[in-house]
């Protein structure tokens, strides 16, 4: 489908209603250039993201009644995955989990992978793919393969409301974390990826996104 900048605003504000899942709509992963003024779409969504972000800062976090962190999480009770990016988040916990002594870079020890943000499966908040804690800030990060095509406008906008959605004091209880430690979010991405092509491809749009939400890439290199 291929929209005018116009029509393609209009689709963006209409999806917004539902600000919670806006993330996974189709639209922010949308490629090639609007009709009639040629602006690629990744550009125009970075555009009416930053002007919209206070619709981001309203997200309240979702009540959550079952615990965020799987009781049986140990490293040795691996969960059966078929995409790849579960798989992947799966494979970086069994390597950097608390009980190997390893640590995934800067990021410290991975304390979780696939973690849920609602009761029901499928909810609009969908899952934090990798939980990471490097002594002071408890990091949850959008974690995309090497092959993906998603857009880091839309990784972005992700691990924004991954970060509005999450309960924080309870996070730190069940992560057993001091009180003061510190919550953040991230896209988490390939370093030859998709992604990083984007930011580089369309940089004053998604730098000013960047700038606007106070997230920051981070890079993966294997």
């Amino acid at each position: 489908m291929q929209y005018t900048k116009r029509e393609y605003y209009a689709q963006l504000d209409s999806a917004a209603k539902d600000m919670q899942s806006l993330w996974q709509h189709p639209l922010l992963n949308l490629r090639g250039r609007a009709r009639g003024s040629g602006e690629p779409y990744t550009e125009l969504a970075a555009i009416w993201l930053t002007d919209h972000w206070d619709m981001v800062e309203r997200l309240t976090p979702v009540a959550r009644s079952l615990p965020y962190r799987d009781p049986l999480r140990d490293g040795t009770r691996p969960r059966r995955l078929s995409d790849a990016g579960g798989i992947l988040s799966r494979d970086l916990y069994a390597r950097f989990h608390p009980g190997t002594g390893r640590r995934l870079h800067l990021l410290g020890s991975v304390l979780d992978y696939q973690m849920p943000l609602w009761d029901r499966p499928g909810g609009p908040g969908g899952k934090v793919d990798l939980v990471t804690w490097d002594g002071e800030t408890l990091r949850l990060l959008t974690l995309l393969t090497r092959s993906s095509s998603d857009s880091m406008v839309r990784c972005l906008l992700a691990s924004a409301t991954h970060l509005q959605t999450v309960q924080p004091d309870r996070l730190r209880v069940e992560f057993s974390l001091p009180p003061q430690a510190g919550i953040d979010a991230s896209p988490f991405v390939y370093l030859e990826g998709q992604q990083k092509n984007d930011l580089e491809k369309h940089p004053a749009a998604l730098r000013r996104l960047f700038l606007r939400s106070g997230l920051r890439p981070i890079y993966y290199i294997p």
